[in-house]
């Protein structure tokens, strides 16, 4: 179990609330749209407490603090019912543990992003949904 930060992440610490915490992220690849590949951010999630639900993320691109479109419409944005590509759900986590999250999203060729979207949210048994809590988040 990791509970140590690694070095070269931008620090966060941004409480959601259920004992779970958004600490850093990390750009593994540039903000922008080139030669069809996806950009590659890494989210660095914290449990500061047990979690009692298992939350979904959503992360959207941004732009000036507006979301960026697909050119068939809609937002984009790429949503994981678990972390971890759905392999960990985020009731399991350990106390003061740390885990990493990776997200591929599709900016198109020319697109540019300064921020992200953050949405931790559960689906309610009725089909609504709760947000836990939203996070605009500017690249440094």
């Amino acid at each position: 179990m990791a509970t140590e930060l690694l070095a070269g992440v931008q620090r966060l610490d941004l409480t959601a609330g259920d004992g779970l915490t958004l600490a850093s992220y990390e750009q593994i690849s540039e903000p922008a749209g080139v030669d069809g590949k996806p950009w590659h951010m890494r989210l660095i999630w914290r449990a500061d407490d047990a979690i009692a639900h298992d939350w979904s993320i959503s992360v959207r691109p941004l732009l000036g603090g507006q979301p960026l479109s697909r050119p068939e419409g809609g937002i984009i944005q790429v949503d994981q019912l678990n972390p971890v590509h759905g392999a960990y759900p985020t009731s399991r986590w350990q106390p003061g543990e740390v885990v990493g999250d990776d997200y591929f999203l599709p900016l198109q060729p020319g697109q540019k992003a300064d921020g992200l979207q953050v949405v931790i949210y559960r689906q309610l048994p009725n089909g609504a949904f709760q947000n836990l809590a939203v996070f605009d988040v500017l690249l440094r």
